[in-house]
């Protein structure tokens, strides 16, 4: 009886599964330098999306020590290797 709810339940869960990834897999290309500031600004989901994994890790950081402060971590490190690959 509850097939209907268990199908749309699913699909909302992917729905966020898939949203945290992409939000991770955004995270890293702005850190890299693959995504140009024209192309975040008129982006219309990149201000919508791109919140999510890191929030979704450091509330995960809570629980797992492993990811605590791991998108911080990762910002200097990309900082550090822009800097080193611009001198």
């Amino acid at each position: 009886m509850l097939g209907w709810l268990d199908s749309l339940a699913g699909i909302v869960l992917y729905i966020i599964i898939y949203t945290i990834i992409f939000s991770v897999i955004l995270f890293f290309a702005e850190k890299t330098a693959l995504l140009k500031p024209e192309t975040i600004k008129v982006s219309r989901v990149y201000g919508f999306v791109a919140p999510w994994g890191p929030a979704v890790i450091d509330h995960l950081g809570k629980i797992i020590p492993v990811f605590k402060d791991l998108f911080m971590q990762l910002q200097s490190f990309f900082q550090n290797l822009g800097d080193k690959l611009a001198s």
